[in-house]
């Protein structure tokens, strides 16, 4: 929990990822709609599994992590169920291990499937959610924080463009330096060596470029 920008879901993929435990990632923010757990029946032309089964079946694992990504922002609408007591119902072991859902007409065990959650605000969670979850605290991150988390950055950016593992270019510390006085919070770290990698990938370009034409 802590403000807006300073990498929380990052931090928690990153934590999967080195955990080796298959993730996925729901966006709480404006959503009510309780389907996306529990599964769409199959009345309708939307038809499938609830994320967290479906997840279960493309990894072949029990015990998967799923991060529920600005749950302080869900919507309280009740159409097809309320996310949050959905939620509150897959949380509780009890619960979980009879879990039904709409699309297999049956029931699943969950019971080991682990939750992880981010919020910006603790007043706009429910008591009875916060008393079912331990409560980490996050602020910002100082300069020797970031700088620690710039290779990391320049490594994920790399690979989300599809650059090489071996040819990423090594950051010369005074770029870095500028980079982490301009970032005050990790989002803004990311944008940065985007803009960093995009550039040295349009330079490269041009001297492809000029070659060609000598």
């Amino acid at each position: 929990m802590g403000p807006t920008g300073i990498g929380k879901t990052s931090l928690l993929r990153r934590f999967c990822e080195l955990a080796e435990v298959p993730y996925l990632v729901i966006s709480a923010g404006g959503a009510s709609d309780s389907m996306v757990l529990k599964g769409a029946s199959r009345v309708w032309s939307t038809a499938q599994p609830g994320a967290v089964i479906r997840l279960i079946q493309q990894t072949e694992m029990a015990n998967p992590i799923i991060i529920i990504d600005e749950v302080d922002k869900c919507g309280s609408g009740n159409q097809n169920g309320n996310l949050i007591d959905t939620l509150l119902q897959l949380i509780e072991p009890s619960s979980a291990a009879m879990w039904h859902d709409e699309f297999l007409l049956g029931r699943a065990d969950l019971s080991a499937v682990n939750y992880l959650m981010t919020a910006n605000r603790s007043d706009q969670l429910s008591g009875s959610l916060l008393s079912r979850v331990r409560t980490v605290r996050q602020g910002f991150m100082c300069s020797k924080d970031l700088l620690r988390a710039l290779p990391q950055a320049v490594a994920q950016v790399a690979q989300s463009y599809g650059w090489p593992a071996e040819q990423i270019p090594v950051m010369d510390p005074l770029t870095a330096q500028r980079i982490v006085r301009a970032s005050k919070d990790l989002r803004k770290l990311y944008r940065a060596v985007e803009v960093w990698l995009r550039i040295i990938a349009e330079n490269e370009d041009r001297q492809d470029a000029e070659l060609v034409l000598h």
